[in-house]
């Protein structure tokens, strides 16, 4: 029985350095505002895409992007992206593919959690190239929802749903993506 005191003696005595030694190893894990980086990332993202092109019929495909941007403070980035999407098959055997430049806006809404719920939206120029049905051109405007996830520092995890509509001269392909990526920020 005096051991057994002593055993719970011990434990109440080191037990508060115990969990200060953690929270000492949890804060070097966390990025601190010295660690901070410049605010500039790339991103990479692929995926799948919906096509509606007029009132032909619907295909998936899929997508690729690339981009720039800047991370001006912890709810507000902005960055531009180019985006091709292919491999569309509406019928008559015809391949579909749009082409993409847009110009994004994103609001971040940090929480206490890991994962980081964002809104965005974008402004640009699109095209799509039909072996049978032409192609079209025009302003092509976005709205973004996801969710990113910080692995490291430098290192955040993207998985976004993009709505995507080209409003062109004769056709109008309206586009929804699901995509997951990677910003690898500065």
């Amino acid at each position: 029985m005096k051991i057994l005191k002593s055993i719970l003696l011990a434990g109440a005595v080191f037990a508060p350095l115990a969990g200060s030694a953690l929270a000492a190893d949890y804060s070097a894990a966390v990025p601190t505002d010295s660690q901070t980086n410049t605010g500039f990332y790339l991103r990479s993202d692929v995926g799948a895409s919906f096509l509606r092109w007029n009132s032909f019929a619907n295909d998936t495909g899929l997508i690729a992007a690339v981009g720039a941007g800047y991370q001006w403070n912890d709810y507000f980035r902005t960055d531009i992206t180019g985006q091709w999407a292919g491999g569309y098959n509406i019928g008559l055997a015809d391949n579909i593919h749009t082409t993409k430049i847009l110009a994004n806006a994103y609001l971040d809404l940090p929480n206490s959690s890991p994962l980081t719920p964002y809104i965005g939206a974008g402004l640009g120029y699109g095209w799509a190239y039909g072996d049978s049905y032409g192609s079209t051109s025009g302003v092509a405007v976005a709205a973004h929802a996801g969710v990113a996830y910080n692995i490291t520092n430098n290192l955040a995890l993207d998985v976004g749903y993009h709505f995507i509509d080209t409003v062109g001269d004769t056709n109008q392909p309206v586009e929804h993506q699901i995509t997951a990526g990677m910003r690898f920020k500065f």
